[in-house]
Protein backbone atom coordinates (compact mmCIF):
# COMPACT_ATOMS: atom_id res chain seq x y z
CA UNK A 1 0.00 0.00 0.00
CA UNK A 2 1.60 3.49 -0.97
CA UNK A 3 0.08 6.95 -0.12
CA UNK A 4 -0.03 9.59 -2.40
CA UNK A 5 -1.86 13.14 -2.34
CA UNK A 6 -3.02 14.63 -5.07
CA UNK A 7 -6.14 17.32 -6.20
CA UNK A 8 -9.68 15.50 -6.99
CA UNK A 9 -12.39 16.77 -8.89
CA UNK A 10 -15.35 14.80 -8.92
CA UNK A 11 -17.75 15.42 -11.97
CA UNK A 12 -21.21 16.97 -11.90
CA UNK A 13 -24.13 15.25 -11.51
CA UNK A 14 -25.37 16.35 -14.59
CA UNK A 15 -21.63 15.81 -16.57
CA UNK A 16 -22.39 11.95 -15.50
CA UNK A 17 -21.01 12.07 -11.68
CA UNK A 18 -22.34 11.22 -8.23
CA UNK A 19 -25.57 12.16 -7.01
CA UNK A 20 -24.11 12.41 -4.11
CA UNK A 21 -21.81 13.15 -1.88
CA UNK A 22 -18.29 11.43 -0.94
CA UNK A 23 -16.80 10.88 2.65
CA UNK A 24 -13.60 9.66 4.20
CA UNK A 25 -12.41 5.99 3.24
CA UNK A 26 -14.78 6.37 0.10
CA UNK A 27 -13.00 3.12 -2.20
CA UNK A 28 -12.93 3.50 -5.39
CA UNK A 29 -10.83 2.42 -8.34
CA UNK A 30 -8.00 4.18 -9.95
CA UNK A 31 -7.06 4.12 -13.52
CA UNK A 32 -3.40 5.73 -15.07
CA UNK A 33 -4.59 5.09 -18.37
CA UNK A 34 -5.59 1.10 -18.42
CA UNK A 35 -4.04 0.66 -15.53
CA UNK A 36 -6.00 0.13 -12.91
CA UNK A 37 -6.11 -0.34 -8.75
CA UNK A 38 -8.55 0.19 -5.84
CA UNK A 39 -7.84 2.67 -3.22
CA UNK A 40 -9.26 4.76 -0.37
CA UNK A 41 -9.57 8.32 -0.39
CA UNK A 42 -8.93 10.50 2.75
CA UNK A 43 -10.34 14.31 2.42
CA UNK A 44 -8.07 16.95 3.50
CA UNK A 45 -10.03 19.79 5.49
CA UNK A 46 -13.38 18.46 4.70
CA UNK A 47 -16.10 15.80 5.81
CA UNK A 48 -17.19 15.53 2.87
CA UNK A 49 -16.64 16.32 -1.17
CA UNK A 50 -19.83 16.95 -3.42
CA UNK A 51 -19.87 15.92 -7.19
CA UNK A 52 -18.28 19.41 -8.88
CA UNK A 53 -16.12 20.24 -5.66
CA UNK A 54 -12.19 20.14 -5.78
CA UNK A 55 -10.34 19.52 -3.70
CA UNK A 56 -6.59 18.09 -1.96
CA UNK A 57 -6.66 14.67 -1.12
CA UNK A 58 -5.10 11.57 0.28
CA UNK A 59 -4.76 8.46 -1.43
CA UNK A 60 -4.26 5.09 -0.12
CA UNK A 61 -3.05 2.84 -3.38
CA UNK A 62 -3.93 -1.11 -2.54
CA UNK A 63 -1.69 -2.23 -5.47
CA UNK A 64 0.36 0.82 -6.44
CA UNK A 65 2.84 -1.81 -8.30
CA UNK A 66 -0.12 -1.57 -10.72
CA UNK A 67 0.92 1.43 -12.16
CA UNK A 68 4.71 0.74 -12.25
CA UNK A 69 6.77 3.60 -13.33
CA UNK A 70 3.78 6.15 -14.79
CA UNK A 71 3.00 6.67 -10.84
CA UNK A 72 4.87 9.95 -9.98
CA UNK A 73 4.27 13.63 -9.31
CA UNK A 74 2.00 15.19 -12.23
CA UNK A 75 0.25 11.99 -13.32
CA UNK A 76 -3.53 12.52 -14.16
CA UNK A 77 -5.42 10.33 -13.46
CA UNK A 78 -9.76 9.12 -13.07
CA UNK A 79 -11.52 7.69 -10.76
CA UNK A 80 -13.93 5.21 -11.16
CA UNK A 81 -17.32 3.12 -9.68
CA UNK A 82 -17.15 0.29 -12.02
CA UNK A 83 -16.95 1.43 -15.95
CA UNK A 84 -18.71 4.81 -14.59
CA UNK A 85 -15.59 7.90 -14.40
CA UNK A 86 -17.14 9.85 -11.67
CA UNK A 87 -13.65 11.97 -11.40
CA UNK A 88 -10.22 13.11 -12.36
CA UNK A 89 -7.00 13.78 -10.68
CA UNK A 90 -3.48 14.83 -10.21
CA UNK A 91 -0.96 13.38 -8.37
CA UNK A 92 1.04 16.53 -6.73
CA UNK A 93 3.15 14.61 -3.56
CA UNK A 94 4.46 10.96 -3.58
Amino acid sequence: MREVKAVLALLRTEEGGRKSAIANEYRPSFYIGDMQTDGAIELLGADQQNPGETMSVRIRLLHPENFGKALMVGVAFEVREGIKMIGRGRITEL
